[in-house]
């Protein structure tokens, strides 16, 4: 991807047991804009994953099919409507994100999240932050809903901005004392390459579930 690094990592909760319902997925849509996906179905088994793989085929066309004018939100809203009328989801929490290049070099970058653990953000220089606010629902449990927002960052154009955009089970949510231990490594690890710095980040879970990740990172521009 020019002017970014990307990196994924997938760990499942028993090594005998390599399925489940955790997914990731990058695409560059016709304009240049790169989607960014992570998300989780309910379950550990088969079943999970085969739900796993249409919601993840679903959510793909759609971003496709209706490109970049079409909000992050506005996108995971049809996804629910698509899986409820089809009777192929199940509980699913997703972070869909776009991240557009600027003229200028910088990045910018909007998400909408159902249900899903926070992205976490890790600027050049300053304290990363889970960005998270308030909770939105996953997808499957209210169809009538309007969706939910669509939010906006701008990540810093330097080498050491990286901006993991979710794992399915954190080592702890944002409101409780795990959360410092993933922001402090993220802190002392900013500075890692991508793949280094996602299996520091992943050793922090204590494995009862299975955990995705997928990062971005920014270079400097120009």
């Amino acid at each position: 991807m020019p002017g970014a690094s990307l990196a994924a990592r997938y760990q499942p909760a028993s090594p005998a047991n390599e399925i489940g319902g955790d997914w990731y997925d990058a695409i560059t849509l016709p304009d240049g804009t790169l989607v960014l996906d992570i998300g989780d179905v309910a379950g550990h088994d088969l079943g999970a994953a085969t739900v796993m793989g249409q919601m993840r085929s679903m959510l793909r066309a759609l971003a496709w099919n209706k490109g970049c004018d079409c909000t992050p939100a506005a996108v995971l809203t049809m996804l629910d409507d698509a899986a409820e009328g089809l009777d192929a989801g199940s509980f699913t929490t997703v972070v869909h994100t776009h991240l557009r290049r600027r003229p200028d070099g910088t990045w910018r970058m909007t998400w909408s999240n159902a249900g899903h653990p926070p992205p976490l953000l890790i600027p050049a220089r300053e304290s990363p932050f889970l960005d998270g606010s308030g909770e939105d629902p996953p997808l499957g449990v209210s169809p009538t809903s309007s969706g939910p927002p669509t939010r906006t960052a701008s990540p810093p154009a330097t080498p050491s901005c990286s901006t993991p955009t979710g794992s399915s089970r954190p080592p702890a949510p944002p409101s409780t004392p795990g959360s410092g231990a993933l922001l402090r490594a993220a802190a002392l690890h900013r500075d890692e390459d991508l793949p280094e710095l996602l299996r520091l980040l992943q050793d922090l879970s204590d494995h009862r579930d299975d955990t995705a990740m997928i990062a971005f990172r920014a270079e400097p521009a120009g």
